[in-house]
Parts: C-alpha cells; structure tokens; sequence
C-alpha cells in the first residue's frame, strides 16, 4: 500500500475514523512540517502545515484519505491501475 505524505490529515483532537498514532519524529521543512510514526517495522511520514509542531512522543490522530495505492510486493506495479486506460 501507499500514501503520498501530504494525502494523511493529522490533528491534535479526535474525530471520526482517526487513528492514534505517537510522533516519533519532526522535520521542519519551511512552508511544510514531516511528521514521522513507526507502523510496525516501517516508517510513516505525513506532511502538515508549517504551524502544527506536535512534540516528539505527542500522541496526535490521524486521517487517511481516499488517495490510497496498491502494489504488488514482487514487481512494485500498481494492482489497480490500467496504463492501458492512460495510453487508449
């Protein structure tokens, strides 16, 4: 699966459909933030505005998009995408 890091909304206070997830990093970027989380044995960046600064350990929500891809693990091409539908 993937998400582009600007496609995951965070926020400070819970709503529906959020997840909880603990900041494990922050990566000022000038007109964005990079927040990272650790899922398992991966990283999770997720790109905010450049005035939400949680601290590092904070316990924030997040909100995933519609805008999700899948791959196939061997190949790294889409399931769902038909290039062919690009190029007809």
């Amino acid at each position: 699966m993937g998400i582009r890091p600007r496609h995951i909304d965070s926020h400070f206070e819970v709503s529906d459909d959020m997840i909880k997830m603990e900041v494990y990093g922050l990566e000022p970027h000038g007109d964005y933030n990079l927040l990272s989380f650790i899922v398992g044995d991966e990283i999770l960046l997720v790109q905010t505005g450049p005035g939400f600064f949680p601290e590092v350990g904070q316990k924030i929500y997040l909100e995933f998009s519609d805008n999700l891809h899948f791959f196939n693990t061997e190949t790294g091409e889409s399931i769902f995408y038909d290039q062919g539908a690009q190029n007809g």
